[in-house]
Order: C-alpha cells, then structure tokens, then sequence
C-alpha cells in the first residue's frame, strides 16, 4: 500500500479542503472574450476617423464659411464670453456659415491632472459639459455643425471611468472625431480635404504654424486644409507644396483671460475664431483669423446677388 512520507494511507485519506475551488483560465476563451469586448467598445464608439460632409448653403453659388473655433474650455472664469457669444451669433445668423469645433469645448479641470485649474471653473464639469452640448445641440439641429474634434480637457472625464463623447455627444449628428480624422466637404461639385487633430507634435512659439504643418506631412497626408489647437496659440499660413495649395491653422483659445500663461512666461493666448472660406464653382479656399472679417465678405457677397 502506497503511503506518503509521514506513514499516512493516501487510498483512504480524505484532504482538509475537499470542495476548495481551483482558478481555470483558458487562452482561448479568454481571447475570444477581449475580442467580443473590442467589438462592443467600437460599436458603441460615437467616434470615427473619415467623414463625409454635403455643406448644402442657402446660397448655392456663393462660397460658405467654416467658422473654426477651438479651445473654448467653456466653464472657466478666465474664458471671454463676449467674444465666444459674438462669434456663435454670427456663426448662427450669417447664410452659407458653419461651425467647427476642435477640441477642448470646456474647461472640466480634473484634481487628478492640475489641481489650481479646478479653483477657475465657475460651475461643476457636468453643468459644463450639459450647457455646452445644449448650443452645440442648437447649431446641430440647424444644421449649422459641420464636425466636432476630441480635446484633452473632454478625455480627462475617463477618470471616472466614462467616455465623454459617448455620454454628452451621443445625439450629436454632426462627426465627432475622438482621435483626429479627415472631413471631407462637398461644396457643390468642389471637394476640400480638411484634417483636424487636437494636438500634434512640433509646438512651436517661434513658429506656430508649425505643428499643423507636420500635421499635414506626417498625421493627414492627403489633406490641404489642417486644423490643431491646444496650444492657445493662434496663426494660420496658406502656401504652395509640389505645386499645390495648402491651408494650416493653429486655432487659439477664448480662454485669454487667464493669467497662467503670462505668470509661467508662456505669454499672450491667441484669440480663437478663424473664418475658412469655400468657393463652390472653382477649387479655392481664403483664410481670415478674425470670423468679422469672414462675415464682411459673406454679406458683400450675399448683397451683390
């Protein structure tokens, strides 16, 4: 008879724990699990990286205007409204006028990532977030959003565990690119590529334009238009590359009240609100960095008619 090491009788010994429980992982059911998950998490995703934009203006033989405003960070108390407001009133009163938003629509500062920004936000992040997707829900419902791009400040709600796009965005119908993406707007039989990205390496405060740029060189090649913020700097350039022309814009902030930049030597905020002019009939695009400017044209234009 077989017994172990201290005499006992294996054949009729009973363990201890004779119910315990034993861990069983398997690599393929698991596998097939996290796949299962993966294509949850992108049907449920309200993000996409290409769209398709019909821009349909009141005037069909006039150009429309794409209003890009950046940086809002809706929220804090360092943000001009008088601007923000002004701008919204002419995005929403002027024909043939659209907006695009590029990132970081409010403040929503996170304890985790800055813990002074939270003592400038005047309401809590939730308010924010519902406020602002109020007029967004304005200019959608008009038809006036042409595409919303993710921002920094909007991904800190993931803290939490949620995924802002998908909570405050979802009955949004214009494209929302949480990680950057190509617009493609139709403007009559006129096609533009726009590429819009939040953030992009090559930040420069001697050279603005230069994160857009390399934007468009390494991030969105086959763009001719490149939108960025984030860097509350503001500059936009318009010049010829192997023979074609190229728009890029560093968007700015409405946040230029706050002291921060100037108290870290950071210097002045640009102001946000470029004005993007689409022709119809011929393939031509013109840039203005004050949307009054943009404004001027479209109602000369619209007067002449």
């Amino acid at each position: 008879m077989k017994e172990n090491k201290e005499g006992r009788d294996m054949k009729n010994y009973l363990p201890v724990f004779p119910d315990k429980k034993k861990s069983v992982v398997l690599y393929d059911r698991i596998t097939q699990h996290i796949e299962e998950a993966q294509k949850i998490r992108g049907e449920m995703d309200v993000g996409q990286e290409r769209a398709t934009w019909i821009v349909d203006g009141d005037y069909k033989d006039l150009p429309v205007m794409l209003v890009y405003m950046t940086d809002v960070h809706y929220g804090s108390i360092g943000v001009d409204y008088q601007i923000l407001n002004r701008h919204f009133n002419i995005v929403e009163n002027t024909p043939n006028t659209y907006l695009v938003m590029g990132g970081d629509t409010i403040d929503n500062f996170a304890i985790k990532h800055a813990h002074a920004g939270i003592m400038g936000d005047a309401v809590p992040p939730q308010v924010q977030a519902q406020a602002f997707m109020e007029k967004l829900l304005d200019f959608d419902r008009k038809s006036k959003l042409g595409a919303i791009c993710y921002g920094n400040h909007e991904d800190w709600v993931d803290i939490a565990g949620l995924d802002y796009y998908q909570t405050f965005m979802n009955d949004i119908s214009a494209p929302i690119f949480t990680k950057g993406g190509m617009l493609h707007a139709l403007v009559q039989n006129q096609e533009y590529r726009i590429g819009i990205t939040h953030k992009f390496w090559g930040v420069s405060k001697l050279n603005i334009t230069n994160a857009p740029k390399r934007a468009l060189e390494f991030g969105f090649p086959e763009a001719e238009i490149m939108l960025v913020g984030d860097d509350h700097q503001s500059s936009a350039e318009i010049f010829d590359r192997g023979g074609k022309r190229m728009l890029v814009v560093d968007g700015g902030t409405y946040k230029t009240m706050d002291g921060t930049g100037k108290k870290w030597g950071l210097g002045h905020a640009g102001r946000s609100g470029y004005a993007i002019l689409l022709w119809p009939n011929q393939h031509k695009f013109e840039v203005f960095a004050d949307i009054e400017s943009g404004k001027q044209i479209m109602d000369s234009l619209i007067v002449l008619k």
